[in-house]
């Protein structure tokens, strides 16, 4: 249960690669969000929104505002969204990308207890 005492946690990180107009189900059951980080290896302009969903399409509750990522100079490279505190979700957790061409990678951050 979200919000209970927090040992025991486990702390997991899930990659994966985001395709343009792609919506990934990464986690079923509640935890805690703490971020996401972004390798980029295409130049464009990506749009990221990450839900409290079991799918991004069924997603209502964005976990933190709609991301906009240009992987074009100076930001090519690495780009680290962090949460403290992180945030709750109970449904599950989803990530929804759109733009841009190509793809990129990107790794979710967060907890079960």
């Amino acid at each position: 249960m979200v919000g209970a005492a927090w040992s025991g946690a486990r702390y997991d990180m899930i990659p994966s690669t985001a395709q343009t107009a792609s919506a990934d189900a990464l986690v079923n059951g509640e935890g805690y969000f703490h971020g996401v980080i972004f390798t980029l290896v295409s130049t464009d302009v990506w749009t990221v929104d990450i839900y409290d969903a079991l799918t991004a399409a069924g997603g209502t509750k964005e976990l933190v505002p709609t991301q906009t990522i240009e992987t074009t100079a100076p930001t090519r490279g690495t780009v680290t969204i962090s949460l403290d505190p992180p945030v709750a979700f109970h449904t599950g957790l989803s990530v929804k990308t759109s733009g841009g061409t190509g793809s990129f990678e990107f790794m979710t951050y967060h907890s079960f207890e």
